[in-house]
C-alpha cells in the first residue's frame, strides 16, 4: 500500500446473533493533504483537507445508505499569515461561521468570530482577547452576543 495508507476494519460480533456492526475506515495522510471516510451498513462520511503553503481548504459530507440522501456537508477555507489566522465556514449550506484572529506581539492575542444561521435568521458573534504577563501568568476576556463575560 502507499505510505501514508491506514485501514481500519472494526467489527461487533456476537456467536449466537452473527454480525450486528461494522465500521470501515480508510484513511490517507500526507504533509499538504488528508483524507479519512467512515463507512458502515447506515452511513458514509468523507472529509478531506488540503494545504498549500499559507492556505487550507477542508470539506466534509455525510450520506446515508437507507435514505439514498446526503445528510451533511461541510466547508471552510483559512489563511495563515505570521501574525493572523481568518477562517470561514459553511455547514449544510445553512450556517455560516468567519472568524480572525490576530497575534500582533507574543504577549497579546485577539479575536473576532462571527456566525449566521438561514433557517433562524440569528447571529452569532465574539470578542476576545489574552494578554500574557510571563510565562505562568496571562488574562483572557471574552464578550459573546448576549454581553457575557
Amino acid at each position: 500500500l502507499a505510505q501514508g495508507t491506514k485501514f481500519t476494519f472494526v467489527t461487533d460480533f456476537s456467536p449466537s446473533s452473527g454480525l450486528k456492526s461494522f465500521n470501515f475506515k480508510p484513511e490517507y495522510s500526507n504533509k499538504s493533504f488528508n483524507f479519512n471516510s467512515t463507512a458502515n451498513a447506515k452511513n458514509i462520511a468523507l472529509a478531506g483537507v488540503f494545504g498549500f503553503q499559507k492556505y487550507c481548504f477542508g470539506a466534509e459530507a455525510k450520506y446515508d445508505t437507507g435514505s439514498g440522501r446526503v445528510t451533511d456537508t461541510k466547508l471552510a477555507g483559512s489563511l495563515k499569515e505570521s501574525d493572523y489566522t481568518i477562517s470561514c465556514g459553511v455547514s449544510k449550506l445553512e450556517k455560516i461561521d468567519a472568524s480572525i484572529f490576530h497575534t500582533p506581539n507574543k504577549q497579546t492575542a485577539v479575536g473576532v468570530k462571527v456566525g449566521w444561521s438561514k433557517s433562524s435568521s440569528d447571529y452569532d458573534f465574539a470578542v476576545a482577547g489574552k494578554y500574557t504577563i510571563d510565562a505562568d501568568t496571562s488574562v483572557k476576556a471574552k464578550l459573546d452576543k448576549n454581553l457575557q463575560v
